[in-house]
């Protein structure tokens, strides 16, 4: 019985130490190789195991970050369009506003000047905020610039001078400017006088002495002209010779980028004269067609808006001798003074007697009105709304017409009757400048949108 209890003892003691030996980490006696290689197959998945879920959740984090950002931002562009649209709304009714003054005030002819509130920078257009973002919107009168489907062989001088002061040579300006106008005009003779055949062989002609192949009938390729007015002012770019630092200006950035875009032959025998790389060198201002011409004028040209530059050119054209100084003497003039918030109309040219009677405009006006005719009032502008959002901005652009809305009276149209008292205060205003022979015509100043595009 002793010896009994001496062997469970020893037993005991031992299955202790093979415990304690377990606890501290050293290898038990029964613990084979395929029990090690078990464990550390089970250890190689459950760390697989978190690599997957990690990347799962990962995935799931980012894709969730990515949804709240495209939120956030569908959210400003949605805000930023409103702010666009608040801008628009707010041009609209400047325009409308400036004609309600023009024809409010008896003792002076309406007319359009930078002065007006429509021009007016500082009357809520910059920067404006509202809501949660801001909105600036700017109005440009389309008659400030030269309409380019106004243009024929009367007038042609004008275009070449154009060309010129951007910097062709003047045989060169010649053919673009004959090319500017063939490409519109309704007939297929081509303007220059030497020129045979119709336009797309004689500028074909033009094409093959440039590239130095064969100039035989047979064998030059005919150019397409299609004699249909310019949609856009960008359309000067498929004409013959325009290349584009002739319509974006010398050396500017855009010139270089449609240059190696285009990559056309057309242009290579018009090269930008000695006199444009010199004032480009002189970091002066470079203009280009772009800066002269618009699609959406009506034939005439607003004395009181136009930059320095279009004058300068159509006073060059009319054969002043110094148009540059009489373009910045006219710009000098017109304001009458400046303040620091606005520009005042003292001395805009309230009519076209205003401008004949002007001393330094009196030689040359006879001249540059029969190449292209003055006026001192607008009826076309293109608007341009940006709202801007947090880091996101929107633009709308638009170009609207603006006139005098006639609507037939009846007793049972309510805008009739509410326009009623307005049209007593404006009778007299209306006698001397509107057409009144038939007495059931009301007149309200109206916008209306001709094109909308973008920035």
């Amino acid at each position: 019985m002793t010896g009994t209890l001496r062997q469970r003892w020893n037993r005991g003691r031992s299955r202790v130490a093979r415990a304690w030996k377990r606890v501290r980490g050293e290898r038990g006696p029964r613990r084979s190789p395929l029990s090690r290689r078990r464990r550390a197959v089970i250890l190689v998945l459950v760390l697989w195991i978190a690599v997957v879920l990690s990347m799962l959740a990962y995935s799931v984090l980012y894709q969730m970050s990515l949804e709240l950002r495209l939120t956030s931002m569908s959210k400003k562009t949605l805000q930023a369009k409103a702010m666009a649209r608040a801008g628009m709304a707010k041009g609209f009714v400047d325009l409308r506003n400036d004609m309600i003054f023009d024809f409010s005030d008896d003792t002076i002819p309406p007319f359009d000047a930078l002065g007006d509130v429509w021009a007016d920078p500082s009357e809520n257009k910059e920067d404006v905020e509202l809501g949660p973002g801001s909105y600036t919107v700017t109005i440009v009168d389309e008659e400030s610039l030269l309409d380019i489907n106004q243009f024929r062989a009367a007038n042609r001088i004008v275009l070449e001078k154009i060309i010129e002061r951007i910097g062709y040579e003047e045989e060169d300006a010649k053919i673009v400017a004959s090319a500017i106008i063939d490409y519109a005009d309704p007939d297929d003779q081509p303007v220059l006088e030497l020129s045979q055949g119709v336009e797309g062989f004689a500028y074909g002609v033009y094409v093959a002495e440039a590239l130095g192949e064969s100039t035989r009938e047979d064998d030059v390729e005919r150019l397409v002209f299609p004699n249909e007015p310019y949609l856009t002012v960008d359309a000067l770019l498929d004409v013959y010779g325009v290349t584009p630092e002739l319509f974006f200006g010398p050396d500017s950035p855009e010139a270089a980028y449609y240059r190696d875009l285009a990559g056309e032959e057309k242009g290579d025998r018009f090269e930008m004269s000695n006199r444009a790389r010199r004032a480009t060198r002189r970091k002066e201002t470079q203009f280009g067609l772009r800066d002269y011409f618009t699609v959406h004028g009506t034939g005439r040209l607003n004395v009181n808006t136009a930059p320095q530059h279009v004058l300068a050119a159509l006073f060059d054209a009319a054969g002043a001798p110094d148009p540059d100084r009489l373009a910045e003497q006219i710009v000098k003039y017109r304001p009458g003074g400046t303040s620091r918030r606005r520009v005042n109309n003292d001395n805009a040219f309230k009519s076209t007697a205003d401008m004949q009677q002007n001393a330094d405009l009196a030689s040359i006006y006879g001249p540059a009105q029969a190449l292209y005719r003055f006026d001192v009032r607008s009826s076309v502008f293109t608007l341009t709304s940006v709202g801007t959002v947090g880091d996101v901005s929107q633009t709308l652009k638009c170009t609207v017409t603006r006139g005098l809305a006639q609507l037939q009276r009846d007793e049972s149209f309510e805008a009739i009757d509410r326009a009623r008292e307005r049209e007593e205060r404006y009778e007299d205003r209306r006698q001397r400048h509107q057409d009144k022979d038939n007495e059931l015509l009301v007149r309200q100043p109206n916008i209306r949108i001709l094109q909308w595009g973008g920035p």
